[in-house]
């Protein structure tokens, strides 16, 4: 992505230290990649850039408890096309784990923006990692059958890496496919 392609890699933008709930580091973070976005709608941390809903797991039973549209601890914006978009920063060093990937951030993207009436995680709502090395879809740390699993399962985690999945695939055919 552009951000990292201009600029040093995201442990070297300045974010202050977070350990996943601090917005001054995600307004940092924001910042590298919206110069280069079609911004419709700029929230900040404010509300009215995601449904005002819980947001949901991809089997839309278990409630993921964070609603994107009021969690202060997100910058958030809507794109010229209606995309909503979150940046949440998770480590300045670029520390946290997700899998076996360290990751300084992630990029929420709910492709329906505020024209749902709830995020569901894995159909309208998709999750990428901000690494030192760029911007990848959540997924790509793990074999395609655990991707598979997580993706389509009926766990706590329902929904979680579908990102790879649409975009290896091409396509949400998951979504028939229940598990």
């Amino acid at each position: 992505m552009m951000a990292v392609a201009e600029s040093e890699t995201p442990e070297y933008w300045g974010m202050p230290y977070t350990t996943g709930n601090n917005y001054a580091a995600a307004e940092v973070m924001a910042s590298y990649f919206i110069k280069n976005m079609k911004i419709l709608k700029d929230c900040k941390g404010k509300r009215g850039c995601f449904p005002n809903s819980v947001t949901y797991r991809f089997n839309n039973t278990n409630p993921w408890n964070d609603n994107f549209d009021t969690g202060s601890h997100r910058y958030k914006v809507i794109t010229s096309d209606g995309v909503s978009v979150a940046f949440h920063a998770y480590s300045n060093n670029c520390s946290a784990q997700a899998g076996n990937i360290n990751f300084c951030g992630r990029i929420y993207v709910n492709i329906n923006g505020v024209k749902d009436k709830k995020s569901i995680l894995g159909k309208n709502l998709f999750q990428f990692l901000l690494t030192n090395k760029g911007v990848i879809p959540d997924g790509v740390d793990v074999s395609y059958e655990e991707m598979e699993d997580t993706c389509m399962g009926i766990s706590n985690k329902a929904g979680d890496r579908c990102t790879r999945w649409v975009l290896s695939k091409g396509n949400l055919n998951y979504l028939y496919n229940k598990k």
